[in-house]
């Protein structure tokens, strides 16, 4: 069996690369440590078996990661084409993966992750409170569980168990697999997005310096818009 791959870049190392210094290096900025260092893109924007995912039998696998291999191959050809001035890619195939490649760019980061998390982990505490408004309610809830599991409750004071749910003294843990599911979905929704939308492609002097991030999906709102950061997408007119 083929050695899994373990370093799993959310930022292509192709794509990195356009932005290394004459040492062959990015500049990053540690943002938890406060402090820049000199790195090559080899060992930047990487997490160990971030896209490794394992089936109900335990098994584990990089076939995410693989995919994204063959992804991103592709997408540095069109890049290349487009740096040279001719059309980025030569069909409709090559269309849809370049899309699908930069939808990924959203979706694949560590940030998109944590935004998941925060969000299940909202979603299942407020449905908790609210499958659980008093003791009396946990009571009938502990009663069903036991009816439908036949396990028991005995020794569950259900005051204590409403006490821990409204004082959110417990821990939720969101299965990545879970995450990368929901990555996959939204990168599909995406993409079809930005197939309807115009495309202008920007160039600009070699010597120019350019910044990138952990997050390279960014938009930006409409001239004048002064409402809520969240409340725009891709969809929004002018953004």
């Amino acid at each position: 069996m083929a050695k899994l791959a373990k370093r799993h870049h959310y930022l292509p190392q192709f794509y990195l690369q356009r932005f290394v210094g004459a040492d062959g290096r990015v500049c990053v900025f540690d943002r938890e440590t406060k402090e820049f260092r000199r790195q090559h893109p080899v060992n930047t924007a990487l997490e160990n078996d971030f896209y490794t995912v394992t089936d109900a039998q335990g098994r584990k696998s990089d076939s995410l990661e693989r995919a994204f291999s063959q992804l991103e191959s592709t997408a540095r050809g069109v890049i290349e084409r487009l740096d040279s001035r001719k059309t980025g890619w030569t069909n409709e195939d090559e269309l849809f993966a370049f899309t699908m490649f930069i939808a990924f760019l959203y979706t694949r980061t560590p940030i998109f992750n944590k935004e998941q998390n925060a969000l299940g982990e909202y979603l299942f505490r407020t449905t908790a409170k609210a499958n659980h408004p008093s003791p009396e309610v946990t009571a009938q809830w502990l009663k069903q569980f036991e009816e439908d599991t036949g396990e028991s409750a005995e020794g569950i004071s259900p005051k204590a168990y409403w006490q821990v749910i409204h004082g959110d003294e417990y821990d939720v843990e969101i299965p990545r697999e879970y995450n990368i599911r929901l990555m996959l979905d939204a990168t599909q929704h995406l993409a079809k997005i930005l197939m309807t939308l115009n495309w202008y492609f920007v160039t600009a002097p070699r010597d120019f310096a350019f910044i990138t991030s952990d997050g390279p999906f960014v938009i930006t709102p409409p001239d004048g818009y002064k409402r809520d950061w969240r409340a725009y997408g891709v969809l929004t007119p002018g953004a």
